[in-house]
């Protein structure tokens, strides 16, 4: 109720837009279904996750700091990580990542839209690198289940033998 959704011949991309008042503006143009399921969740997700007030506040501590090259390459890497995190969660939501990446590939357009919104896609590379990312963020959650149970396995048997040492004498 509290995200407007607005149409703009000016923009090439989905965007989200504003703090007090949030919107999401879409070019003018003619989406499909899966489309729009894609772009409504993946700039909520933004919401949700307050992505437009942290971009603002990490720009801000940018400029404010200018001489600090720390800060400005930590406000490039906070653009990539608030992408990575809305991929994850947008991904689940929409029922798989390779629906949710072909629905991406599929909306025309690219920009280099203002860091104080978030938006869809900027370049095909980026949008690339996100898909690697998602890639071994699922590789890697397989193998930490793996792990977790090999590191229980190992504790139950080591305190199981442990205990049996104990009480035989």
């Amino acid at each position: 109720g509290r995200v407007s959704l607005w149409q703009s011949y000016e923009i090439k991309v989905p965007i989200i837009w504003g703090m007090i008042r949030p919107m999401i503006v879409l070019p003018v143009e003619e989406y499909s279904e899966i489309e729009l399921r894609v772009i409504f969740t993946h700039e909520l997700v933004h919401y949700w996750h307050h992505d437009v007030i942290w971009k603002r506040l990490a720009a801000f501590l940018a400029a404010l700091h200018c001489f600090n090259p720390v800060l400005s390459k930590l406000k490039e890497e906070f653009g990539k990580w608030s992408e990575y995190a809305c991929d994850y969660t947008a991904g689940e939501i929409t029922g798989g990542y390779k629906a949710y990446f072909a629905a991406i590939m599929g909306i025309r357009g690219s920009s280099e839209t203002s860091y104080y919104a978030a938006s869809l896609k900027k370049r095909e590379d980026e949008l690339v690198e996100r898909v690697r990312k998602m890639n071994r963020q699922k590789q890697i959650k397989k193998r930490s289940l793996w792990k977790a149970m090999g590191i229980c396995a190992a504790m139950v048997c080591s305190s199981s033998l442990t205990l049996f040492a104990a009480s035989q004498g």
